[in-house]
């Protein structure tokens, strides 16, 4: 729906779990500098989420979540598409979709690794010589902590590598 639409996409390289706080920062990276044209973010399924919220979660230009007010907007204006069948909602096969002009891929994980010694001090962890046990929980993190230990010649163990799809 959304490159039917015209919508800028950015998929994951590999189509790999994307946290969303990686999202946030991509968001926050891309307008950094900006005044128009400003980057927001959709996450699909997050996993602190109820199941009621239907799985959707909003990032405005800011990065952080929507507030209330937005959310609102987005799920009266989603129910009366559903109301009146989805007419008007352009649609596309998921084929065409990733063939779209407006749909691209993009390194998430580097880009966030990369960025992680601008926010902590990946020198002194490192040069800390301690050995860490990372569990993501099941999450959309765990492709991430492979990176961070190669990146930052970390001494991490990943000790649960599955991700929960619940």
């Amino acid at each position: 729906m959304l490159a039917a639409n015209g919508v800028e996409v950015m998929l994951a390289e590999n189509d790999e779990y994307t946290p969303t706080p990686v999202i946030s920062h991509a968001i926050l990276t891309y307008n950094r500098g900006r005044d128009t044209r400003l980057a927001d973010g959709i996450v699909i399924t997050p996993s602190h989420n109820p199941p009621d919220s239907g799985g959707f979660k909003y990032n405005p230009p800011n990065g952080g979540p929507a507030d209330t007010g937005v959310t609102g907007w987005i799920e009266a204006r989603a129910n009366e598409f559903l109301k009146d069948g989805l007419q008007g909602v352009k649609r596309m096969p998921v084929e065409m979709a990733l063939l779209a002009a407006t749909t691209h891929r993009h390194d998430y994980i580097n880009a966030y690794v990369n960025d992680l010694d601008k926010v902590i001090d990946m020198e002194a962890v490192s040069g800390a010589h301690i050995s860490m046990g990372v569990d993501p929980l099941g999450g959309a993190g765990v492709h991430y902590w492979a990176v961070i230990a190669e990146r930052y010649d970390l001494n991490l163990t990943v000790v649960n590598e599955v991700v929960d799809p619940t």
